[in-house]
């Protein structure tokens, strides 16, 4: 386990730190390398042209009846499923659909990024939706309702159970003790050893052809492939030799154990078995008997079972006996072996002996003893006299308890373990802790899967790094680019694990789960019950006597089961939380919201903020967007700033469609305090859709355009207030409410037009996958960042107010409201930049680099920017898509489309 020490702050120089800049798909691309060519061996007449076989992740490869094999263990490794990896495909384009068939069932599906086309794809397969037994797998590449490919076949096996259980039978019980063929003294000696010694493995249950059978002779080990051709094969013992070799290098023991574990053709482990002791001399010359473990007590442990348990001391007391004259040298030599193969080699001492002795103490601390907790050391010591040094005899400890593997890795120095880290990290730091025992020359790899707050799934790994001498007994820290391993996956997960590759020994660590950031607010606001009349909750009306109802919308709240928990803020600092656990087929209620939380100070109305969080188990959180309204009577409410009114509309019904060309005019009194230089923000509910700045005192007029309105037309009730912030102070004041209710269809207006994205300040970040409405265009960012910024810099003109900015490595589409045939943008120029020209069918029908500006440009331009221009006969175009493909950190500003 990890402990406190190493998680201590460690100081690091820039030689421990280990940075990583790769883009993280190095490892699993080398891994479908691998696959790929051992079914180009395999199956040498497969027909051109077909998309590559799917791949599971971390299965075996190479069985003798299936192309991969899955083990029970790997499946239920993990609640959340397996990993199906779809290599790049011939034609593979952004937008793609896969549809992942396993067996006879369509298991799971996918869409196609622009980071996916040329790497690969990662597809969650639920637990119960993977086919048991020998079953097909492949997926089908979809655009529309078009089946546009179907890849190669991979043959997978999905074998649960363990060898040694059948059933109810043999569950969580030691396999049967090995049986070591021993001469008449009982003991293997030399002449034995040259012979070979015959180990019996008893026939166990569950037996199957091609089981692999792990014996340990000590510390040695034999592999030995079981072969089951009959039913008589299964009831019959497997005897394997162990050859003179094996038995000199694990040395002499008068108890040395022999065991064994088998693992099936797939993977799945059996129980370890019990021990067989047995008495071994064969070294040419007679050494010191081995050394001793001593209990609690200080008497001598004869059973060489060590129970931390029941140690009663932090450390394990060892001694080595014989007669050892003042002079002598010695060290106690301590090699451990956990559970899943780790080696953790000690030495303690040298002692020097002033006087003579018969007896040393060592202590081997309990650290030590828990990082080998179901496994076992092997032990002996070196005395050294007179230059000349000598070995004892080998005592083999076994550590009881529940096995311990690797420890999980920690992100960034987390000591307090709650596991949530921020998404925008430029690097995340993933320490391996000490407790690893990392040997010089292992092979460290990093893996990541991450779960995207649209449940989507990548796999990635960082480069491997080999262990040097310098860094064995430190924390290891390997930083990994956020932008690639991290930022993704914001309001999701990531698990982190590493794998440790030791000669032909592959070690993989627990698996540690980090949530980052906040969940994605993408589900609708909630409401009340009443409806709120001019936005405003009364406390002195009798139907919030004892509560106020806040109602979910059903239909945000699946699939059950899952776990609904509200918020309630305050301006005044008031927190209210409630949950409902809702189990499969279950109704969320209205949540009841106690009276003493309907309160506001003095003659001031306090603003709230509504809104939940909906938690399930196999997916990435989701929160809503706020629900925003005041607590105050109506007195109180009198002394804000009158509300706006509508000139023109009857009753506070907007018809969009009936929207004049020249947009809808907003009319904000002259309020208290107003002054030359205050800023009049136009809102919807919470969102602001118009910035005025006040430019002589009285009545002002404002319009709201089409493109003003686009991101309120899908609303259908809302509150309509204004938000003053003061000058020269910056005090903020928010006008009394006006209900409205919103109808027809926003009619598009010219598409002949100049399109600039908006009238708002500022920047706001663009989210990846994200379509942003306007009424010329819908814009979405594909991959890299982006922003709606405003900028009014001269230096750009005529990129001029607010622009769509995209930085360097960033994709954005513009999806225009009909095809047309031309159409044209300005930019601030980049080099190396592109523009796809795609058609309706979402084929890219051009590829055209963007012009670089002249020394003396047009009138209206600067030499910092220009206009991109394109006209077709073919195909109409239904989008285009600007790729900044800068190698420095250069940011494109669009502005200006036209069309």
């Amino acid at each position: 386990m990890v402990t406190a020490e190493s998680l201590k702050d460690p100081v690091f120089s820039a030689a421990d730190v280990v940075q990583d800049d790769s883009d993280g798909t190095t490892s699993v691309k080398a891994s479908l390398d691998v696959f790929a060519k051992a079914m180009k061996n395999k199956y040498p007449n497969d027909p051109a042209g077909k998309a590559p076989r799917p791949m599971v992740y971390d299965a075996l490869n190479g069985l003798s009846t299936a192309d991969q094999g899955i083990s029970g263990a790997l499946l239920e490794e993990d609640d959340d499923g397996l990993l199906v990896i779809v290599p790049a495909y011939p034609g593979m384009k952004d937008g793609h659909s896969l549809r992942l068939a396993w067996g006879l069932a369509i298991v799971a599906s996918a869409k196609v990024t622009e980071a996916d086309v040329g790497s690969y794809v990662s597809i969650r397969v639920p637990p119960e939706k993977v086919p048991k037994g020998q079953s097909r797998l492949r997926y089908y590449v979809t655009t529309g309702l078009k089946v546009f490919m179907t890849s190669l076949e991979t043959i997978t096996l999905l074998r649960m159970g363990q060898p040694g259980v059948l059933g109810a039978q043999g569950v969580d019980e030691e396999l049967a003790a090995p049986v070591v063929e021993l001469p008449a003294s009982k003991v293997v000696g030399p002449a034995q050893a040259k012979a070979k010694v015959k180990v019996h493995i008893p026939a166990y249950l569950n037996k199957q052809n091609l089981d692999r059978i792990t014996l340990f002779w000590g510390d040695q080990t034999i592999e030995h492939v079981v072969t089951v051709k009959s039913k008589a094969d299964e009831s019959t013992p497997v005897i394997i030799e162990v050859d003179e070799s094996v038995i000199k290098a694990a040395g002499d023991s008068e108890f040395l154990p022999v065991y064994y574990f088998v693992t099936d053709e797939v993977g799945n482990e059996s129980e370890w078995s019990a021990d067989a002791l047995v008495n071994v001399k064969v070294q040419p010359v007679e050494l010191a008997a081995a050394p001793v473990l001593l209990d609690r007590n200080g008497s001598v442990n004869t059973s060489g079972l060590v129970d931390l348990g029941d140690l009663g001391a932090d450390h394990l007391a060892v001694q080595a006996k014989g007669d050892f004259k003042a002079g002598d040298s010695i060290v106690l030599n301590w090699t451990g072996l956990s559970d899943a193969g780790q080696s953790l080699a000690k030495v303690y001492g040298p002692q020097a002996l002033a006087k003579d002795s018969t007896a040393l103490t060592f202590k081997v601390p309990i650290d030590v003893l828990a990082a080998l907790t179901g496994g076992s050391a092997r032990v002996t010591y070196t005395l050294t006299r007179n230059g000349v040094s000598s070995t004892s005899k080998v005592a083999v400890v076994d550590i009881q308890g529940e096995p311990i593997g690797l420890p999980a890795p920690v992100l960034n120095k987390d000591k307090n373990l709650d596991h949530w880290i921020e998404a925008d990290h430029a690097f995340v730091h993933v320490l391996i802790p000490i407790e690893a025992a990392l040997l010089e020359e292992d092979e460290v790899t990093v893996h990541v899967v991450g779960t995207a707050s649209d449940a989507s799934v990548k796999a990635l790994s960082s480069k491997m790094f080999r262990m040097t001498a310098k860094r064995v007994g430190k924390v290891l820290p390997i930083n990994l680019k956020g932008a690639t391993f991290i930022k993704p996956f914001d309001g999701g997960w990531v698990d982190v694990s590493y794998a440790v590759k030791r000669g032909a020994l592959v070690l993989r660590s627990e698996v540690v789960r980090y949530y980052l950031g906040e969940p994605a607010s993408t589900l609708a606001a909630p409401t009340t019950d009443p409806l709120l009349a001019k936005g405003l909750v009364d406390p002195t009306l009798p139907e919030y006597e004892y509560d106020m109802q806040i109602v979910i919308p059903a239909d945000q709240v699946t699939p059950t089961p899952c776990t609904v928990t509200l918020y309630w803020e305050t301006s005044d600092g008031e927190y209210y939380e409630d949950e409902q656990v809702l189990e499969a087929g279950d109704e969320v209620s209205p949540f009841m919201v106690p009276a003493e939380h309907l309160t506001y100070k003095g003659d001031k109305p306090n603003k709230v903020w509504v809104y939940y969080v909906v938690d399930w188990e196999d997916k990435p959180s989701k929160a809503s967007e706020d629900f925003e309204f005041s607590i105050g009577t109506q007195q109180a409410v009198a002394k804000l700033p009158p509300a706006l009114s509508l000139p023109g509309v009857k009753d506070g019904n907007v018809d969009l469609g009936k929207v004049a060309t020249g947009g809808l005019v907003v009319e904000v009194p002259q309020y208290d305090g107003m002054a030359v230089g205050d800023k009049i923000r136009i809102k919807f509910d919470n969102l602001t859709v118009k910035e005025h700045t006040v430019a002589s005192i009285g009545k002002q007029t404002i319009n709201l355009t089409s493109a003003d309105l686009t991101p309120v037309s899908d609303l259908k009730n809302a509150v309509m207030t204004y938000e003053v912030e003061h000058y020269p102070s910056g005090a903020k004041t928010t006008s009394q409410p006006m209900p409205v209710g919103l109808s027809g269809q926003l009619k598009i207006p010219s598409y002949n037009r100049t399109e600039t994205f908006g009238t708002g300040t500022g920047q706001s970040a663009m989210v990846r996958g994200k379509e942003y409405k306007y009424p010329a265009a819908d814009v979405r960012l594909d991959s890299g960042m982006g922003w709606i910024m405003s900028t009014r810099e001269a230096i750009h003109l005529p990129v001029s107010g607010c622009v769509i900015a995209g930085h360097f490595g960033s994709s954005v589409s513009f999806f225009l409201k009909n095809p047309v045939t031309s159409f044209s943008f300005d930019f601030t120029t980049v080099s190396g930049s592109e523009v796809k020209i795609i058609d309706d069918a979402g084929k890219v029908i051009d590829t055209l680099p963007m012009p670089t500006p002249s020394a003396s440009p047009p009138k209206g331009y600067t030499v910092y920017t220009t206009r991109f221009t394109y006209s077709t006969t073919g195909a109409a175009v239904s989008h285009f898509q600007v790729v900044n493909m800068s190698k420095t950190r250069n940011t494109i500003y669009i502005d200006n489309l036209r069309y």
